[in-house]
């Protein structure tokens, strides 16, 4: 309890000399004197939420603009699907080069890797794989050459094992070596060990060997190698022409992959996959409609109970930038692109209307997969044109637009939001203003309700005295 010192001694300021709740009186005067300030900080608390709906708007449009940029090349409206009669034989993989038919491909032969094993001391089988391979006083080194590249040399003497020899060859890129136990003790009574080295890559190099080795310091008998299986093509009749591949892949046909699992006869069907391209376009819908309702959302005026008591206003209710945005997209969708796009009315499709697409009275739009899956079976150009990145296509258009809406520098969304801001700096100040004011305000209505109580307890004391002072004597 605050309190004032006095030549009477310790005075409450809340009501002890004069019988009023003066900490209550004050509040009720401080906060009648802050409605400028409770305007300010409901100002500033819509300023922000509009601040903070505009942020969310801008990632809806630039999610609209996603969608576009997902189809905006031929390639885009031709993704295939391949499929093989007999994937035991072959696969098959498409991309937007392709052309939709069937093709009947023979696979003659796989693809295989050069392997050899060494021979050292004259033998290939070791007893041991962690002891000396060569003889005593015995050194030099092997050289590998891989692929027509630069020669690796490996070190090797009498204390090198076949362990050791495996790892230095398995170190080199583009062969792999490795141990094979060819008998053990248990079944044959002695432990056989192997070293085998193999390429990485099946076929031939530039039509030879993918490894050779040289031996310096060596003869023939103590090392050499023994090709165990030659390095050859893959082989695979399309169209009546025989083809060759290093590995088991053939790209013979423009946008079609055969991937070559066994020698065989399989027919490889290509076709359109129509499903996949309405899915790219529903995507572009589904954003653009999230888009328009979230903008409608956030426009509604709604109110309720007698006489409109309770009443809900939209942030955007008002603003020029969400109808803007809303009004210059739709005129986009209901546009003809004839003229634009040099297209023939009587022979091909305008619009996107005519696709599937179209525009309710709510603003949203409905998209019909089997109306724009015919447009796209029948009419593929005119839908390659029209969501093209071709200047005053469709697809070009909206994202032109999209992108001074959305600018980091100057778009609209940047530069209403930069107005929003302004306006919340200067709202943060006024209310600093009135901060400072009330606390002054304060502080003097304390001061002078502290005085109102020292000066009626000083009428208190002297009343008290002159009552005492002149009481009658008692008997």
């Amino acid at each position: 309890m605050s309190g004032l010192v006095t030549g009477l001694g310790l005075l409450s300021t809340n009501g002890a000399a004069t019988g009023l709740n003066t900490s209550a009186l004050i509040d009720e005067l401080v906060n009648a004197a802050s409605g400028s300030k409770n305007q300010a900080v409901r100002k500033k608390a819509s300023y922000e939420q509009l601040s903070s709906l505009y942020t969310t708007l801008n990632t809806k449009v630039k999610a609209i603009d996603t969608a576009l940029a997902a189809i905006k090349d031929e390639d885009d409206f031709r993704e295939f699907t391949g499929t093989s009669s007999d994937e035991d034989v072959f696969t098959v993989a498409t991309d937007g080069d392709a052309v939709a038919g069937s093709y009947e491909i023979t696979i003659n032969a796989l693809a295989k890797a050069q392997i050899h094993n060494l021979t050292v001391e004259g033998t290939t089988s070791f007893a041991s794989s962690s002891t000396a391979i060569f003889a005593s006083g015995e050194s030099g080194s092997i050289s590998v050459t891989v692929d027509g590249g630069t020669a690796e040399t490996i070190s090797v003497d009498d204390t090198t094992t076949l362990t050791e020899l495996a790892s230095s060859i398995n170190d080199i890129d583009g062969i792999s070596a490795y141990i094979v136990q060819t008998a053990t003790e248990e079944a044959t009574g002695a432990d056989a060990f192997e070293l085998f080295v193999q390429a990485d890559s099946a076929g031939l190099h530039e039509g030879g060997d993918r490894f050779t080795f040289t031996y310096t310091g060596l003869t023939a008998s103590t090392a050499s190698d023994t090709e165990l299986q030659g390095a050859s093509n893959a082989s695979a009749t399309i169209a009546g022409q025989t083809v060759t591949s290093a590995t088991n892949k053939f790209e013979s046909i423009d946008g079609i992959e055969i991937n070559a699992v066994t020698t065989g006869t399989a027919t490889a069907t290509v076709a359109l996959d129509t499903s996949a391209m309405a899915d790219k376009v529903k995507t572009f819908v589904d954003t653009y409609n999230d888009m328009v309702s979230f903008i409608t959302a956030n426009s509604k005026f709604t109110g309720s109970g007698t006489n409109q008591s309770s009443v809900s206003v939209g942030a955007f209710l008002g603003e020029s930038i969400p109808r803007y945005i809303q009004q210059r997209m739709s005129n986009f969708i209901s546009a003809d692109y004839a003229s634009a796009l040099s297209l023939s009315t009587s022979t091909q499709r305008t619009s996107l209307s005519q696709m599937g697409i179209k525009t309710e009275d709510s603003g949203l739009l409905t998209f019909t997969s089997s109306t724009f899956v015919a447009t796209l079976s029948d009419y593929q150009s005119s839908v390659e044109a029209i969501f093209s990145d071709t200047s005053g296509s469709f697809s070009d258009s909206m994202r032109d637009l999209i992108d001074e809406i959305v600018d980091a520098n100057d778009g609209n969304l940047v530069t209403v939001q930069d107005t929003i801001g302004d306006a919340v700096e200067r709202l943060e100040s006024t209310i600093d203003f009135h901060d400072n004011r009330l606390t002054k305000y304060r502080a003097r209505l304390v001061k002078q309700f502290t005085q109102l109580e020292a000066v009626t307890s000083g009428f208190d004391g002297t009343k008290s005295f002159l009552t005492s002072f002149f009481a009658p004597e008692k008997d």
